[in-house]
């Protein structure tokens, strides 16, 4: 399967700085997720997440076992599978989905981000972002400081508008299963996918291969006569009562842990 995805793009008039640093250009904030390629199945029992490592090493863990460490993660808006080397899928132990992508048309450690739900369905998202909630740690805060940290810090924004006006292209390919693991046959085939020379033209036939599968609109750093507004600022808009209940909770809890320390 081929992918070819053309985001439409969208002014950009937030402005990526802060305190401490100054990237020299704009996004607009009010993407929140991509998913050009949205996969599940539907699951008989708990789900298990596959993926292949660069040490060609195949496992898996139990799409559960976050509820398990951690009941408030039982859900998740997102997460993600680091080190995967060209093969990542979902499995219930009678069915499951296997996704290769050509690793020389486009590729990274963590192409795949997936989401855990109520029902215990696992979604896979390739060369897409989710956001949400953060997955939750335990601290001794009381989540004060990690819940006014994600409000604030750039990480806990969004990827989604680095997507704006951009164009990816891909190459994958889906194996269905029966069973608890796929026939070694396909498995291979699917591996020499994965890792294997892949060219084709845009009218199907195969031809050579060249120029970059990723492009992205020229960096604006002036976007005109408009008014310019900071991801801070802009991502208040809408969450004012949020950031003041728990900057405050985060706020009382230094103070009463100061005084302790006395």
């Amino acid at each position: 399967m081929i992918s070819d995805v053309r985001y439409p793009y969208t002014a950009e008039r937030d402005q990526i700085s802060t305190e401490n640093s100054t990237l020299g250009r704009y996004t607009d904030m009010k993407w929140q997720e991509a998913a050009p390629f949205l996969l599940s199945f539907r699951n008989k029992g708990g789900v298990s997440v596959i993926k292949r490592n660069f040490e060609g090493d195949i496992s898996s863990f139990r799409a559960a076992s976050f509820g398990e460490a951690d009941g408030r993660n039982r859900t998740l808006d997102s997460f993600n599978n680091q080190l995967t080397a060209g093969l990542v899928g979902l499995a219930d132990g009678e069915n499951g989905l296997l996704l290769a992508n050509a690793r020389n048309v486009l590729s990274s450690m963590a192409y795949c981000p997936m989401r855990l739900e109520e029902n215990g369905r696992v979604r896979m998202n390739p060369f897409g972002t989710f956001t949400g909630s953060q997955r939750h740690h335990p601290n001794r805060s009381g989540d004060r400081i990690p819940l006014t940290y994600t409000l604030i810090a750039p990480q806990g924004k969004s990827l989604a508008p680095s997507y704006n006006g951009s164009r990816e292209r891909a190459a994958m390919c889906l194996l269905p299963f029966a069973g608890e693991t796929p026939d070694a046959g396909a498995l291979a085939d699917l591996l020499a996918f994965a890792d294997g020379a892949f060219a084709v033209g845009s009218d199907g036939v195969l031809s050579p291969f060249s120029g970059e599968n990723v492009s992205v609109r020229p960096v604006e750093t002036d976007p005109g006569d408009v008014k310019i507004r900071s991801p801070l600022l802009s991502g208040i808009k809408g969450n004012l009562g949020r950031y003041v209940f728990r900057g405050a909770r985060a706020l009382t809890y230094i103070l009463r842990t100061q005084r302790k320390a006395r």
